[in-house]
């Protein structure tokens, strides 16, 4: 298809769904809070003991400032890297996945979504073009800041000396609770296939940046068929068919011997993960200033002075309010389990704590010494 016809379908879409962003109030009955204390939602204002965090120095040794080529890196990088590519094959991991954040995905206002019935009238290659377009416009603007791209998927891969495989999986990116749930669901379908049908599945190393953690907090529940699990997987087989049930189901059972570790970059503290298991562990890296583990003041915002304010203020209460009716009413089921979604008043008591580090795994307090001395960063 013409990607000038594309951009303007796009365009008109984009104008039709920002007029559709209207809040108003609606009455559903909600999912029962979950009783147990497996995964529950963060608790703002819990203070970390201090065995679930630690404090780092960035190595500017390992800085790289344009991924472009492995042969323009320093040399200290690339034997790094090519240790580290040993280090993961010596201990099984033969997978990298990377998985975006909001707002960089392939559906960040879930324009598709909202309008797929008239995409489908149109041509049904329509839905997946303009979703391949968005996220390749968001690539050549973003690169690798706060994204992940096939580019660079390729850059480690070729850092890693192909010792490990490395992909990017593509979601929507919109920014509230059935969002990153429908995308939890795709993940574990992609995980499944990944792991083929082999005896003794490969570890697959999965980094996430921002909210793509909550994806990963998603996956935890519903492999470990926690009473959150149990509640999650009934919202995504409510409205199936049969056979997308079963796949989904079969997925789950599959993956359920695999190793995942998840490493989180930025993700802000709001789904709870099911606790750490030989098969399945998490680590949470976050840009931060200081040696309390709590986030920067509001008065360094211009200048980074404190850390990762992104981090801090996408806590519970911050996301959008979606797009249909249908998906506002699960959302607010939601709500019940995995805390505030598109609440401003919950956001702003949240926002006051600062919250840093995660209840649930290993949380690296990371100084980057980014922060600018003048001019805004």
């Amino acid at each position: 298809m013409d990607p000038t016809v594309i951009g303007m379908l796009l365009g008109i879409a984009v104008v039709a769904t920002a007029g559709a962003l209207v809040a108003r109030a609606r009455h559903r009955r909600r999912l029962p809070a979950p009783t147990d204390e497996v995964g529950r939602p963060y608790e703002y204002g819990w203070s970390p003991p201090p065995d679930r965090y630690s404090f780092a120095a960035y190595d500017e040794r390992r800085r790289t400032d344009s991924p472009g080529e492995v042969a323009e890196q320093s040399e200290d990088w690339r034997e790094a890297m090519a240790a580290v590519g040993a280090r993961l094959q010596r201990h099984g991991v033969r997978r990298i996945l990377l998985v975006h954040g909001t707002f960089v995905g392939d559906d960040p206002l879930a324009m598709v979504q909202q309008w797929s019935s008239l995409f489908e009238r149109l041509d049904p290659r329509l839905a997946v073009a303009i979703r391949g377009l968005t996220k390749q416009q968001l690539d050549r603007l973003f690169k690798d800041a706060g994204n992940f791209s096939a580019q660079y998927a390729a850059f480690v891969e070729d850092a890693l000396e192909r010792k490990v495989s490395c992909n990017v999986f593509v979601w929507s990116s919109s920014n509230h609770h059935v969002a990153r749930l429908r995308a939890a669901r795709e993940l574990v379908l992609e995980l499944a296939a990944m792991s083929g049908a082999s005896t003794s599945p490969p570890r697959v190393l999965l980094f996430g940046h921002s909210h793509a953690g909550q994806l990963f907090a998603l996956v935890t529940h519903l492999l470990a068929q926690s009473r959150i699990g149990r509640d999650l997987l009934d919202l995504l087989v409510e409205g199936d068919a049969a056979e997308g049930a079963r796949a989904l189901t079969a997925a789950l059972q599959q993956l359920r011997t695999v190793g995942l570790d998840f490493v989180t970059l930025g993700t802000p503290p709001r789904y709870g993960f099911c606790p750490d298991d030989p098969l399945r562990r998490v680590l949470h890296i976050v840009n931060h200033r200081g040696v309390e583990p709590r986030g920067g003041a509001i008065a360094g915002v211009l200048h980074t002075r404190g850390g990762d304010y992104v981090q801090q203020w996408g806590v519970a209460g911050s996301d959008l309010v979606a797009q249909n009716d249908a998906d506002q009413r699960i959302n607010e089921r939601l709500d019940a389990l995995l805390g505030g979604g598109a609440q401003a008043a919950v956001w702003r008591e949240n926002v006051r704590t600062r919250p840093r580090v995660h209840r649930d795994g290993h949380t690296i307090l990371v100084d980057y010494g980014d922060a600018s001395a003048i001019t805004p960063n």
